[in-house]
This record gives C-alpha cells, structure tokens and sequence, in this order.
C-alpha cells in the first residue's frame, strides 16, 4: 500500500497531495547465514583454509541479506556488527582475541528488524607462539658431499640437496642459504614429513663459501628462530695442473732435456688437491699439492731409460673436481753425442772455397753438430765462442770481431747436446791467414815456338803457354786486356796454360799473366811477353852463287873449284835462317841474311865432284819457303894428269930442220898435250 498526505494552513488552505509514501510490512526474518568464513590472507601458516592463523586480529567475511546488518559472536559474545556492502559483510576486531581455540557465528538483521537464526560456527585458532628452534645445523647429504671426503661439507654439485629436522609442532620449514658476505642467496620454504625436510636450490650456485639454516615454521605460520648454521663450499671446477719442470734438468734450464735419468717432476696445482703423475699413461705416483699449490714426486728410485716420455699430471681436489695437465715432453738423454766438424770458413778466399787458406781476416767459422746442441769453437786450446746448431745441426760462429795475423790456426769444436752431454772435439781444422801478394808471374815460354827458341815468333797458332808463378796459385793469362784462360801452377810453380783450342790470327801480341794464391790475394802482371804469329814463308831466295874467290881454276864463274868447303852467296828475306841444301836432300851450310837480305855461307859438301845446291829460306816464326833454283858445282882438288913434254911447232920450227926444236923465230909457238879440259898449262 501507499500514503500520502495534504498540508492545511490555519485559514483552511489545502495543499497539493504529498508524493505518495511506500510501505511495507515485514515480519519473516530473515535466512540463516552461511558459514563465516577467515580471509585466505589472515589464514595464515601453510595453509590458506585450516582457519588457524597468527593472525590474532583475524578478518573474516560472509554473504547477507541485502541492505541488512550482521551481528557476530566469537565464542557465544556479541563482538558487534560487521561491515556490509551489498549482500557481502567483513569482520575484523578491534582487540587481540585471546590465544587458543575460538568459534564464530553471525545472525542477519533485516531492515525489519526481524532477526535469523544464528549461522553455524566456525572453528578457528589464534597461534602466536613460535615453534620450536632447530637444534641442529641442516646437513649436505653425503651423496652430494663429493671429493674424498662425504663429510667436509665441500661438493662440486651446484645444487646440492640438504636435509634438516624441526620439531612436531612445525609443519614446514624455512631454509636459508647465504653467501660468504651474509647476503641471501635463497630462501624457500619447504615441507615438513615426520620432522624432516629436504632442500635443495633450484638454481645453481656458484663457486664459493656459503652457510645455510632452517627455520620451523608451524601451522599458524609462525617461525621460530633460525637453527645454527651449516657452512659449506661450492666448488664445481678445478684449474688443470702443470708440470713445470725436472730436477736436475741439465742442458737448458727449464727444458725438461737432461742426461739425468732419477728425476723428480715438479708442478702447480690447486692448493691441498692430490695430484697424481703419469708417465706415458702410467701412474708413477701420487703426491699432494701444498697450501700455495706447488708439487713435486720424487721418482729418483727408478732410473729412466733414454728416449722422450709423455708426463701428465692429474689434479683432484677436495670437491672431487679432476683435471688433467697438458703433455709435458720429457727427454731422458744419456748418450754423448757424435764430435762436430769444423766444415768451413766464411770468406775461404781463393781458388777453393774449402781449403781453408784465406785473405779474410776476420772469419765466420761453420760447422755441423748434434741438432739444437751447443757448441763450443775452440783456437787451439782457447775456447773463442759459443753458438747453438740449429734443427738440421748446422752451425754458425761469427769470429768477424777479431782481426787475425798472418799465420796458421787451428780451430776445433765441441758439441754439449740439450741434455748437456759433451762430445769428443772435433778434428782439427787448419785455416792459413794469407794476405801476402804472390810474387809476380814470368810468361817463360810458348810451345812450339817455332824458329828461334823461346823469341816468341812462331808459325804455330795454336799455342802452349809456359812459365812460373807462386806455388799452386791460380793464373790468369791475358792477351792485351782479355783473359784467355786460367790454369792452377803445380807444387813448384810451373804451369802450362793449353790454348791449342783457339787458332790465333797472324799478327803481334802482348801476353801477361797475373797469379791469385790460394788465399785469393792476387799479384802484379808479369812482365809483358812479345808473341809474333806468322803463317807466312818468306820470299823464294835466290839461286845459291859461288863467291869468285872460292870458284878456282881458269874461270871464276864456272862453279868448278878446288875448294873443299866454297862459300856461296845470295839473298833472301831479310835476317831469314838461309840453309843450303845439295841434290841429295843434305844439309851443306847455313847462315842467316842480313837486314837488306844479303846472306853468304861457307859450305860442307858431303862429297867431291858435280852436284848442285839449292837455297831455302827460313823466317823467324820458322816459316820455310820454297826451294830457290839450283846451281851446279864441281869440286876437283885430283891434280891433273903430267902433260906429255912441250914440242916446238913445225912452224915455229925454222932452219933446215922442223924438228931440231931450232928456230930463228923469237916469239915460238909450242904446242903439247894435257888432261882432257885442263883450262891452262904453265909453260
């Protein structure tokens, strides 16, 4: 139904009629409420509906009707009302409510007033009291206790699992692991079963020192104190070691070649880890690394054999972590290695490169030795330097910074391998310093020489040059300014240079010659030697000419003499060798013509009687010319034959009788006879 109403003033007026009013009449009451229940964030502990809290103001919320009041009641007392929007209402009161076990019920009020039942209680707890302490440090379970040791607390697991016990009253537990400067690393909450609890960190740790504790944490969500503290390492890698070096390692130091055979290895380590040492994959010992990471295994009891071993060393440390060193080359070397040579010197002048006699007197001294040795170069018993092979022995020592004197050196080497083993010297290596000039070449000779011996004219153009030089020095022979061969003088300075190989034009020639000793040092030129080249033969001499004086007898010209040995004369090529030849092919006579090619020669024939000569001519370079024509000569030394006695011509013979050899002529004539071609008869 609705009402409404009308205002009359004291005259009667009547207002309008008000707005009507709705009323309603309620007198149901309304319904039961439905279970208070405690807010999910004041239920607190480790559950979120036990509806047992720490909480000792707790909240708690339910459903009413709309625009209605709710009254609530903790154990059975009015606590007043709760705030209500809509049809929702929430409780919190004004006081701690007391310790222990508690219930809670609401009743609606409408806008009526009409009042519902009591709704059914809710059972709550009010817990403020901590559980108890943990007595005990949590523990690393000894699976994850890695290394040597299952109980030290030091593990390579970077999530290790720990393990811990609370007290009954405790539900759960609250572990936290902290790093070395205190800082929470984690900190979870983990589930309680009969007392136990076990954690272990989802995320990995990193290496280092940590401390964990746990605290018990009961229904309500108290936590009690933290327990005492566990300290641990995370140490989940290890530095590989090293093997660093031998003892005694001879030679080099550092090189781990040695002649010592009972070594002892040393190394470094991680500090306190047990490093155990191999020997081309065999263990020969384990020995532990000191506070500062050094090692050493004494394996001196073994003697080695000689040959190269492959070291390791393996590395374990308290967590357990291993780690294996690089091969370390070991080289056991007990052999003394080969002497060295002495090969040569740097510069060898001179004809050889490898004689040892030399200009240069400041040297480099080379060799071969053991590969990668050093070697010590000696000068007689002086040791002058050191110097160091290299992979295929050979060897090197710069002497260059001392000038040496003229003289004779020996020099020998010593090799001292890497392992320090030395060897025998080498043989001894003769260097002769030579930086005197040879004397001076003599051009002595040419073969042939045709003619006159050692005149250097000859008809020969395919020569042997001859002479003498410093004892097995090297001889350059030159035509004017151009070399024409090199020929080495024998032991006792002879030498021949063969230049029967180039036909040399005729003409005239100045040959020298210059030697280089076996140092290389070279000497002046000779002195110049004249060579005439002449293929030419001189012009046909004359017809041989008996001279007058020695043609005897009536004529002077008939060539009929009793002269034994008659001269002849003629001309020819000037100062050209004449030689007189008779008709039998015999030498009778030579001489030489004059400047104008006048010559005259006293002749031997073989023989007596008629016979012919003929004249050739022989120039200096030995050139012979054609034979001149021939003159026949007689040589009559017989007396002719007594004539028969003058007889006084008939006609001559005047008077009475023409025999009676009386005559009145005074100018007679006589006549006789004589030897068949007498030329005269003395009367």
């Amino acid at each position: 139904p609705y009402d409404d109403c009308q205002a009359i003033d004291i005259y009667g007026n009547v207002s309008d009629a008000s707005t009507a009013l709705s009323l309603t009449i309620d007198t149901t009451p309304p319904a039961k409420p439905v279970l208070p229940d405690l807010t999910a964030a004041t239920d607190s502990g480790s559950s979120n509906s036990d509806n047992i809290t720490s909480d000792a103001t707790p909240t708690f919320t339910g459903t009413t009707e709309t625009n209605g009041r709710v009254e609530v009641f903790i154990d059975n007392v009015s606590q007043g009302f709760a705030t209500v929007t809509g049809t929702s209402w929430s409780y919190t009161p004004s006081a701690n409510l007391s310790e222990g076990n508690h219930q809670i019920t609401v009743k609606s009020i409408d806008r009526a007033g009409n009042e519902s039942v009591l709704s059914d209680p809710l059972s709550f707890a009010i817990d403020t009291i901590a559980p108890t302490v943990p007595i005990d440090p949590p523990d690393l379970i000894a699976a994850d206790d890695t290394g040597s040791s299952n109980s030290d607390n030091i593990t390579r697991r970077t999530t290790p699992q720990f393990t811990g016990t609370v007290a009954t009253d405790a539900v759960k537990a609250e572990v936290t692991i902290r790093n070395a400067i205190g800082a929470i690393v984690s900190t979870q909450v983990v589930d309680v079963t009969a007392g136990n609890w076990s954690y272990t960190p989802a995320t990995a740790l990193a290496a280092g020192n940590y401390t964990i504790a746990a605290k018990a944490i009961d229904s309500a969500g108290n936590i009690s104190a933290t327990s005492p503290a566990l300290s641990y390492t995370i140490d989940p890698s290890i530095s590989s070691p090293t093997i660093t070096t031998i003892s005694n390692d001879t030679g080099v130091p550092n090189d781990r070649i040695t002649r010592d055979n009972t070594l002892i290895l040393n190394g470094t380590a991680e500090a306190n880890s047990s490093v155990e040492v191999f020997l081309d994959g065999t263990s020969i010992g384990t020995v532990a690394a000191n506070s500062t990471g050094n090692w050493s295994l004494n394996h001196t009891a073994t003697p080695l054999a000689d040959r190269t071993y492959i070291a390791t060393a393996t590395a374990t440390d308290a967590a357990g972590n291993t780690a294996t060193s690089s091969n370390a080359t070991i080289v056991v070397d007990t052999a003394v290695p080969n002497a060295p040579i002495v090969t040569s010197i740097s510069t060898d002048t001179g004809a050889s490169t490898t004689d040892g006699i030399t200009s240069d007197r400041t040297l480099t001294i080379n060799g071969t030795a053991e590969a990668n040795s050093t070697v010590e170069i000696f000068q007689g018993v002086t040791k002058i330097g050191t110097v160091t092979t290299n992979a295929s022995g050979v060897w090197s020592y710069d002497y260059t910074g001392t000038t040496l004197a003229d003289g004779t050196y020996s020099f020998t080497a010593s090799a001292i391998d890497q392992a320090a083993n030395t060897s025998a010297p080498s043989a001894p290596f003769t260097v002769v310093i030579d930086n005197a000039a040879p004397s001076k070449p003599v051009i002595a000779s040419i073969t042939n020489d045709t003619a006159t011996p050692a005149d250097g004219i000859t008809s020969d153009d395919r020569l042997i040059i001859s002479g003498t030089a410093e004892a097995n020095s090297s001889v350059d022979v030159f035509q004017g300014v151009t070399r024409i061969g090199t020929v080495t003088a024998d032991s006792t300075g002879n030498w021949s240079l063969d230049y029967t190989g180039t036909a040399i034009a005729p003409g005239s020639y100045i040959l020298t010659a210059r030697s280089t000793d076996t140092a290389g040092n070279p000497s002046v030129s000779s002195d110049p030697f004249g060579l005439t080249i002449d293929t030419t033969p001189p012009t046909v001499p004359t017809a041989p000419d008996m001279v007058n004086a020695d043609d005897s007898g009536a004529s002077a010209i008939d060539n009929i003499t009793n002269v034994l040995e008659p001269e002849f004369q003629g001309t020819a090529e000037a100062n050209s060798t004449i030689r007189l030849i008779d008709d039998l092919g015999n030498e009778i006579g030579t001489g030489t013509a004059d400047a104008a090619g006048l010559w005259r020669i006293k002749a031997v024939p073989r023989r007596k009687g008629s016979q012919s000569v003929k004249a050739i001519a022989i120039d200096k370079a030995g050139n012979i010319s054609a034979a001149s024509g021939e003159t026949t000569f007689e040589i009559d030394e017989v007396a002719p034959a007594q004539p028969a006695p003058p007889d006084l011509t008939i006609a001559s013979d005047t008077g009475a009788s023409n025999t009676d050899n009386i005559t009145g002529d005074d100018q007679p004539e006589f006549a006789g006879t004589a030897e068949a071609g007498s030329q005269n008869c003395a009367v």
